[in-house]
């Protein structure tokens, strides 16, 4: 066994000796193959050196840019909304007013957010107050003069006119005009041509011009040259009677009765006693026998009131008269016919009566404005990542600021007496 080891040992070949020539080969084979690697992985390291060069090189300008637009777009804001004191970045050259504006802007944002409830509480008190007096204030409407603005040709054809009828009056136009207007027609819309009819008419003018006082007198005591104007009317119920007497006599006795010399109840001229009496400003829809030339038929009859300044009366005392004679025809009077009222002041409190149904309107006008504010809102903060509760309150009172402000801003007016009233009274003083 021993012998088998030890051919075995010199089977072997013995390790190259490094110091001799051949070693020194083998050695400075290995040290150049081993220096050659290293200069390999030096200029990867280099080419990668310089490839992150270059990245933080580009990273570098998209930084600048972004800088750089950064600051023109903060430029261009501070620019647009410097006056409010917002000031980020750069400050930029301004007057002196904008810069004092700016301060005062500065510090009274910052003293607002530090007294936030107390503003609150405070601006709403005082809106309440300002606001309070406006549901106690009669709305009024100025049809004549009120949607007309300054200026314009109507209102110096008006003058005109007024000058032309009155001139004493000067530019009080409406002394002169009707107070109010009747349309009278039958309750069952057939002809007024009826004894009944036109007694009823005279009784109801009569009526009117008696029992509704204004400033302590009735109408037949200031209606002065304008008395006279409904007369007309009087003298045709009396024509009819009087046919109706006629008839009745021809029919009793038998007789032929001619009356065409003293009566002729025509249209737009009736005959009284050889009196010719204009029925035109009176009556219309009416249709006229072609035979005899009288009328036969009549649709409506017009009651005309005008009056003369009365003393010691002004706009609302007329307006309270007018209202009186409507509730008088609306609830109270009971006959075979049917009034018809028209005058500036009724026409007012219809126009102010039909505006107060609109309210519930208004109230879904508002409810729409606070969804569509709360809406977008909504999706706006969401889309950031930035949605709250408290958005959706300061969305509310957003809608609810504009209110506050017109009924503050109105209720000063009312308190001040600041707002237009008519400026062209029905009596002036």
């Amino acid at each position: 066994m021993a012998n088998n080891n030890q051919e075995i040992n010199n089977d072997i070949p013995p390790p190259p000796n490094l110091n001799d020539e051949n070693g020194s080969s083998i050695g400075r084979s290995i040290s150049s193959t081993g220096s050659s690697g290293f200069a390999e992985e030096s200029i990867s390291g280099d080419n990668q050196r310089g490839r992150e060069e270059d990245e933080g090189e580009v990273e570098e300008e998209e930084r600048e840019r972004e800088r750089a637009a950064s600051v023109a777009d903060k430029s261009v804001l501070r620019i647009g909304i410097g006056l409010f004191g917002v000031q980020s970045g750069v400050e930029l050259a301004s007057s002196p007013v904008d810069r004092l504006l700016a301060r005062i802007f500065r510090y009274l944002g910052g003293w607002i957010a530090q007294k936030r409830h107390l503003l609150v509480i405070s601006l709403l008190i005082l809106t309440f107050i300002c606001s309070s007096s406006i549901p106690f204030t009669p709305q009024q409407d100025d049809l004549k003069s009120g949607y007309t603005p300054l200026g314009a040709r109507s209102r110096e054809e008006l003058a005109r006119y007024e000058q032309f009828f009155r001139p004493e009056l000067g530019k009080t136009l409406i002394a002169e005009e009707p107070i109010t207007l009747f349309f009278i027609i039958a309750r069952d819309n057939g002809s007024l041509l009826r004894d009944s009819l036109m007694e009823q008419t005279v009784q109801l003018l009569d009526t009117l011009a008696n029992d509704f006082p204004l400033g302590g007198r009735p109408f037949n005591q200031f209606c002065t040259h304008f008395c006279q104007m409904n007369e007309p009317i009087r003298q045709f119920s009396n024509g009819l009677s009087v046919r109706k007497r006629h008839l009745e006599a021809l029919k009793d006795g038998g007789g032929e009765i001619k009356d065409g010399i003293y009566l002729n109840l025509s249209l737009p001229f009736m005959s009284l006693f050889g009196h010719q009496v204009d029925l035109s400003p009176h009556f219309f829809g009416a249709e006229i026998d072609k035979n005899e030339g009288e009328l036969k038929y009549l649709r409506l009859a017009l009651l005309q009131f005008k009056a003369d300044k009365p003393e010691n009366v002004n706009s609302f005392d007329v307006l309270s008269w007018e209202r009186k004679i409507v509730n008088y025809l609306h609830s109270e009077y009971k006959g075979d016919l049917r009034p018809l009222v028209f005058s500036m002041g009724f026409v007012a409190d219809e126009v102010v009566r039909t505006g107060m149904t609109l309210f519930p309107f208004l109230s879904v006008g508002f409810v729409i404005m606070c969804g569509f504010s709360i809406g977008t809102v909504a999706l706006s903060g969401l889309h950031f990542r930035q949605f709250s509760h408290q958005k959706v309150i300061m969305a509310i009172i957003a809608c609810c600021c504009p209110l506050f402000a017109c009924a503050t801003a109105l209720g000063l007016l009312v308190f001040f007496e600041l707002l237009p009233t008519f400026k062209e009274k029905i009596f002036v003083n």
